[in-house]
């Protein structure tokens, strides 16, 4: 499985911020251009864009939480995934307010 930073950088890429939190971007409006390099399997741009574009920020955290989601520094992941679902709730109250 790709790395935790990466895959939280293509789930919010695949956001727009509305009253009811990050909501899945239309496809035309997509922030993100997803590249393999090197050995990268065939289609993983796709398989990315599958994973990540309906996801939730609820289930983005629990898929994010799990171990086989690796990072180079665990007390990093143990600090920043709780600030997803903090971002959930923050982009509701500016979504709430435009």
């Amino acid at each position: 499985m790709p790395r935790s930073q990466t895959q939280f950088e293509a789930f919010l890429s695949l956001r727009t911020v509305t009253a009811n939190g990050l909501e899945s971007t239309l496809e035309d409006e997509r922030r993100c251009v997803i590249k393999g390099i090197h050995n990268a399997f065939d289609n993983i741009d796709k398989n990315i864009i599958d994973m990540w574009a309906n996801k939730t920020a609820e289930e983005a955290h629990e898929i994010l939480s799990k171990p086989d989601v690796t990072v180079t520094n665990q007390s990093d992941k143990d600090a920043q995934l709780p600030k997803l679902l903090k971002l959930n709730d923050f982009a509701k109250k500016m979504g709430a307010a435009a």
